[in-house]
């Protein structure tokens, strides 16, 4: 049995005990698919702020203890969980409304509402655009869910192509981390000093080098990521290139990924989000320090476009991630920001976007209008609001 059957069959059984458990009007249940991170977190304290509420945070799988522990310190009133365990569950199953922001297999009663505020803009395909046609659960996710919140009608387009979501249940509100990413513009250099334990302000640039998954959730390749950023960051005439323009390079690998650096660099160093978690931050509120965006397909650059900063895409291994995956832009076409597919030609893009930061801010701020019909600044405000007229709604 594979696992998209065998998770089918959970979420038959949970969805038939659902029907029959009782729901308590003020209770809601936040998921983050990155433990306490993300679109749900700032929700989630905003919510938790106003003290009307019984409110429960539930972790998928193994959490590191250190990261449940200060929550539980930060917010003591809260319950906080393991998704799968009995008593996650039994929050779960009791809530009137729950929030997440990935896969949830879970089909609401009439009586309670699911909201999914997702991770970001559609970047790559999945579900039916899918290239190699893998039947995945994004397939049954208009089942499990009641509302699913965008930042325009034009992502909820895309994502109805991926999805086929009912139109009806598209929400345009924006997402919370844009607010925090946004709203913490002038403090995100003093919060990225913090995580690192080092002063940024030593350096003359900051880029952050955040490339995605190999290829998709049901086949991925994690050492061919590893191996694109190993590539590069053990380069030794890139890191000399570094030192010489006195930049510090951050590279946060997809949380599916695990990545070491066993030698100590001056100019390179990780990122995770539990290290930011764990000091009551989400990742978003350090975006604003980076004057440079490095990606390849992650629709991370899609969020960093708000700030109106130079955007390459490091494209290695273009031909394998447009079979595996496939884009949902025409990468050679989405001219707002130079393309790199070897180091030298990463180099030189490096060199252009200090040079001229501004070469693509036109197109940059075209496709912002495109992919954000609201202020971002206010989208937890208005994602909070909606989520109390859930619940207040008896």
């Amino acid at each position: 049995m594979n696992k998209v059957t065998t998770r089918l069959i959970q979420s038959y059984f949970l969805s038939g005990i659902n029907y029959f458990v009782p729901k308590k009007d003020n209770k809601v249940t936040f998921i983050s698919h990155i433990p306490f991170s993300d679109n749900p977190r700032p929700v989630f304290e905003e919510l938790y702020e106003q003290n009307s509420y019984e409110i429960s945070y539930l972790y998928h799988g193994s959490v590191p203890s250190d990261l449940i522990k200060k929550f539980k310190e930060m917010y003591p009133d809260v319950g906080v969980y393991q998704l799968t365990s009995r008593i996650g569950i039994k929050h779960l199953l009791r809530s009137k409304v729950i929030v997440h922001n990935d896969m949830l297999p879970l089909k609401p009663v009439h009586s309670q509402k699911i909201v999914n505020l997702w991770h970001g803009n559609p970047g790559k395909k999945t579900g039916y655009l899918h290239p190699m046609n893998f039947k995945d659960l994004y397939l049954y996710l208009d089942m499990w869910t009641s509302y699913f919140v965008v930042s325009s009608m034009v992502s909820a387009g895309i994502f109805s192509l991926q999805f086929r979501l009912d139109p009806r249940k598209y929400k345009v509100l924006g997402q919370p981390r844009l607010s925090r990413m946004l709203e913490n513009e002038n403090r995100a250099r003093e919060i990225l000093s913090e995580v690192l334990g080092l002063s940024v302000d030593n350096y003359e640039y900051l880029i952050l080098y955040a490339p995605t998954y190999r290829y998709t959730s049901y086949y991925r390749f994690p050492d061919k990521l590893a191996y694109v950023i190993n590539n590069l960051i053990k380069n030794r005439d890139f890191l000399d290139f570094l030192r010489k323009m006195n930049v510090l390079l951050i590279v946060q690998p997809h949380p599916s990924i695990r990545l070491d650096i066993k030698e100590e660099l001056d100019n390179i160093k990780l990122i995770n989000h539990h290290m930011f978690t764990i000091r009551g931050y989400i990742m978003y509120d350090s975006m604003a320090a980076f004057d440079i965006l490095i990606t390849d397909y992650s629709s991370i650059f899609e969020d960093y476009i708000l700030l109106d900063r130079p955007v390459i895409f490091y494209l290695p291994d273009k031909e394998e991630l447009d079979r595996y995956t496939g884009f949902l832009f025409n990468i050679d076409s989405l001219d707002i920001g130079d393309k790199a597919h070897s180091i030298s030609e990463l180099k030189k893009a490096i060199l252009t976007a200090i040079d001229n930061p501004k070469k693509y801010s036109f197109n940059r701020m075209y496709l912002r209008k495109i992919l954000y019909e609201l202020d971002e600044r206010h989208s937890i405000s208005r994602v909070t609001a909606f989520i109390r007229s859930l619940l207040n709604n008896n």
